[in-house]
């Protein structure tokens, strides 16, 4: 026969319950942490700890940026439902009105199955996780190092959402792979055409304006519109030419059609797009050119003895 105390809903008395069967509410305000102290490699001298991050970011890596979800863990919103005896009170606003609230897990009674392990993540980003002042110290090298590739506008758009601005400007490599909405079969589908365009427009100017250190810029774009318009005039050329005069040093630029692949014509229109951004004279690898200084040889030498 087992024994259930009369009152285990109640918060107060499952604070104070102690068995197998339970897990308190806030069980996390309990636990006590070691307290360790300060980390020895924080010690070390600020000439030191620079080496040892230049070693970690030694290799810049290729971030492809998939996909953005977001954070539920904190907030949710609901539509608010009318209770009984406020109906008067839930008339007055609409009723797709949403509120914001906070979501806490520790809230609510967790069942006694022991917590799944927690898994560390590895890798160049896992070293801004370990303390907030080793996160002040190699944020700034991680986002100028490395390179952030996005296909969607959608996930370029929340990417934008969640950094700050000063994690943004330090970026200085992009690149942007992408492809046109197709053209509809029927007039009333052109819509969707158009509301694609416009976001990915929208997301173009937006990473252009906040992203305001990039250096780098690869582009590689396919044209899906019909008739096919390989000029600076054409809608898809729109969202390129919001990189136009943002000091950009180098630009990469692939153009593809859906009706070759391998179309002269696309070619020359990418490198007359790598022209436009980059704003001044350039090599056909992309880079400003720059003027060297030729130090003359000499004709004769003299020797002494």
């Amino acid at each position: 026969m087992s024994f259930k105390p009369k009152y285990a809903s109640t918060k107060t008395h499952t604070r104070a319950c102690k068995g197998d069967w339970i897990v308190p509410a806030r069980l996390h305000k309990s636990v006590q942490q070691e307290q360790t102290g300060r980390c020895h490699f924080l010690r070390l001298p600020g000439e030191l700890r620079n080496q040892i991050y230049a070693y970690a970011f030694g290799n810049p890596q290729e971030f492809h940026i998939k996909s953005l979800a977001k954070n539920k863990g904190l907030t949710h919103s609901r539509a608010l439902k009318p209770r009984r005896g406020k109906m008067a009170d839930a008339l007055d606003g609409p009723a797709t009105e949403k509120r914001r609230r906070r979501f806490d897990l520790a809230r609510r009674l967790h069942s006694t199955e022991p917590p799944a392990e927690y898994q560390i993540p590895t890798g160049m980003a896992a070293l801004l996780q370990v303390s907030r002042q080793i996160h002040r110290e190699t944020w700034h090298t991680f986002y100028a190092s490395n390179t952030f590739i996005f296909t969607s506008h959608k996930v370029l758009q929340r990417f934008l959402s969640a950094l700050n601005p000063q994690y943004k400007s330090a970026i200085r490599r992009l690149k942007l792979q992408y492809q046109t909405y197709g053209e509809p079969y029927h007039t009333e589908n052109q819509q969707w055409k158009d509301d694609a365009d416009d976001r990915w427009v929208q997301a173009c100017t937006r990473a252009a304006e906040e992203m305001s250190g990039i250096e780098e810029l690869h582009i590689k774009l396919k044209i899906n519109d019909c008739p096919l318009r390989l000029n600076l005039e054409a809608g898809w050329a729109a969202p390129l030419l919001a990189f136009r005069g943002r000091g950009l040093k180098r630009v990469h630029t692939l153009l593809t059609a859906w009706s070759d692949h391998n179309n002269p014509l696309a070619r020359a229109c990418a490198k007359v797009v790598s022209r436009e951004l980059l704003g001044a004279e350039y090599k056909e690898s992309g880079e400003i050119e720059t003027k060297k200084t030729v130090i003359p040889k000499a004709v004769r030498c003299l020797r002494i003895r």
